[in-house]
């Protein structure tokens, strides 16, 4: 019983030295989030402004004089378009980064879920097989000693697996959280 919870505590320990570094890069990504989220709102209301500004067309630059109107409003709108293309630049810029931000939140998330199951299974297994080699040992000692109890009153613990999950489990609900906000404001975009 010890044996085991010292080696559950030692595969979490492993576990969770091996991981800090992605848990620290996950702390920094959803430090990152908010702003990131406020520059791009800011970048795509300052687009919607200028794209609102109307062209214009009535107005002749110097050497326009013998241009058409349809000459004249195409070089107005080109005009327009060169003068939006920063601000489309920069939400581009700030959307790619948002989603490169996001996903790597999820793609940290995914790495330390797989290496944490994989660290529960392995002490699921454990456990079965103490638990099978503790039925034997009972088993023969009754055969020996027929006033032992029918059923031995052992437990085993794991306190450091339930740290490290409840540790996991809060940054989850961190990133259910984002996720819900995410989809939040997918939805309202759509409408």
């Amino acid at each position: 019983m010890d044996a085991f919870e010292e080696l559950c505590a030692n595969q979490m320990g492993r576990l969770k030295f091996e991981e800090e570094k992605t848990f620290n890069e996950m702390n920094v990504l959803f430090d990152k989030v908010d702003p990131l989220r406020n520059k791009l709102s800011d970048a795509r209301e300052a687009l919607k402004q200028a794209q609102k500004k109307e062209v214009d067309v009535s107005m002749r630059k110097e050497g326009e004089e013998n241009l058409t109107e349809a000459q004249i409003i195409s070089r107005r709108n080109r005009e327009h378009e060169r003068m939006l293309l920063p601000l489309k630049n920069k939400v581009e810029k700030y959307d790619k980064e948002f989603s490169d931000t996001v996903e790597a939140i999820f793609t940290h998330l995914s790495q330390v879920k797989e290496a944490f199951d994989s660290a529960v299974k392995v002490n699921q297994r454990v456990l079965l097989h103490s638990q099978r080699k503790i039925d034997v040992y009972w088993h023969s000692a009754m055969c020996q000693m027929p006033e032992l109890p029918s059923v031995p009153n052992v437990t085993f613990s794991n306190l450091s697996e339930q740290a490290f999950a409840n540790h996991y489990r809060q940054v989850e609900e961190r990133a259910e959280k984002l996720r819900r906000e995410l989809a939040y404001e997918f939805c309202e975009e759509e409408i």
